[in-house]
């Protein structure tokens, strides 16, 4: 994805028409959205992810004024009755309204910048404006042209953000076998050779949103980070996604071993979630050896993509992302589902006789998911060091304190 100046980005950002599909539509040209899980009509296409957001340190009086006024909207519509598919951009649209909110701190930042006893502040508010941007994003959809320019500012913003943290920071370009891919590094010190972990996230969230855990919980353990969009998302948005899920991750490893002197080559992790999961497998499988440890987090790697029942669990999103990244549409689900098994990696063969001897944790929880049991069992079954943690929470916002909190002293010890 081209980088150009937030001044142009501005202009192109703000203009008053569309010509690309409402958000909901693409890659899901269903006339009627399914209705939630408990039968009532659907009232928003995206999921309000309020824990999640409020643990990434959003204001959430700030996000529910937003929701307000996106719900309020008398705006047109495409779908009658979901609120959040306001097709101009403009007041009520989804994009318009966080990116207006991202906007805002964007320009405080901007404003004290300059000031040395401020720049704590001013971080904090170019990090609020990245994270705007990226729920301006979200779902982050191939072919989302309102949504592509606020992932742009997310880029610039991030940029920004890391420039005020203490270390080192570069944004990376390296090649792989599908493309020239992009990757953000951070390390607490580049003229020390430091352990790292790299992120294998998924089709939720950007690699612009795991600077928290790298903040507080990498940097004080003097623990280096590398993060990246998955295939077909980010800035890797350009990337075809393919059976070999892990072709980017693969490719930024060889190139953290050639290019980076400050990673210690002997001391590199992986954290992966969901998705992410399926692509830590293949980088497992072809690049044991570089691999000192890994976290796999609630994986996805077989059930989901070969039993229809279960697929039937999969959310709107979830179905209009898998569709987006395999350019095809979820109103054709029954035809999606016999595809969607070239990601699986028992049907692809990757962990057949792959037995490893390195720490591997496994983390589960007990709240409802498309990620199963059986394939926590199968990825930790490469291994003789797996260990297998099953956590409990009342809400997701402590769930997601708890895992940050179990893997950060997992690793600590292991890297």
């Amino acid at each position: 994805m081209t980088e150009i100046s937030s001044e142009n980005l501005s202009e192109v950002l703000f203009k008053p028409h569309r010509s690309s599909l409402e958000t909901s539509f693409i890659s899901n040209s269903v006339e009627e959205l399914l209705p939630n899980r408990d039968g009532t009509p659907r009232r928003w296409f995206r999921e309000l992810h309020r824990d999640y957001w409020s643990w990434m340190g959003l204001d959430i009086l700030e996000i529910q004024k937003a929701l307000a006024d996106i719900s309020g909207s008398e705006n047109k519509r495409t779908r009658e009755g979901v609120l959040d598919t306001v097709y101009e951009y403009g007041p009520g649209n989804w994009v318009y309204e966080f990116s207006m909110l991202a906007e805002k701190h964007s320009s405080y930042a901007k404003s004290i910048e300059e000031d040395p006893v401020k720049k704590e502040e001013a971080f904090k508010h170019f990090r609020l404006a990245y994270l705007c941007y990226a729920m301006a994003s979200y779902p982050h959809l191939q072919g989302d042209e309102m949504a592509n320019h606020a992932l742009l500012m997310n880029h610039l913003n991030y940029k920004k953000a890391a420039s005020y943290l203490s270390g080192h920071f570069e944004i990376i370009k390296f090649k792989s076998e599908a493309g020239e891919g992009t990757a953000y590094v951070h390390t607490p010190d580049r003229f020390k050779c430091l352990p790292c972990v790299i992120i294998c996230g998924n089709y939720i969230n950007l690699a612009t949103e795991y600077l928290r855990f790298y903040r507080e919980n990498l940097f004080p353990n003097g623990i280096a980070m590398i993060t990246l969009d998955l295939p077909g998302m980010g800035m890797n948005t350009g990337i075809t996604l393919s059976a070999n899920t892990g072709v980017l991750h693969e490719a930024v490893l060889d190139y953290v071993k050639e290019k980076l002197p400050y990673i210690d080559r002997s001391r590199i992790g992986i954290v992966a979630q969901r998705f992410g999961c399926n692509c830590a497998a293949h980088l497992l499988a072809t690049h044991s050896s570089d691999i000192k440890a890994a976290c796999m987090i609630a994986p996805i790697v077989n059930d989901v993509l070969v039993d229809p029942e279960l697929l039937k669990l999969a959310s709107l999103i979830q179905r209009a992302s898998m569709c987006n990244r395999m350019g095809t549409d979820a109103a054709e689900w029954e035809q999606l589902i016999p595809r969607l098994q070239i990601f699986s990696v028992k049907r692809q063969g990757l962990l057949s006789g792959l037995k490893l001897s390195k720490p591997l944790l496994v983390v589960t929880s007990d709240r409802k998911s498309i990620s199963t049991i059986g394939d926590a069992k199968l990825i930790g079954s490469i291994s003789d060091k797996t260990e297998f943690m099953e956590l409990k929470a009342a809400t997701a916002f402590e769930l997601f304190t708890k895992v940050i909190d179990q893997i950060t002293d997992w690793l600590k010890e292991r890297l």
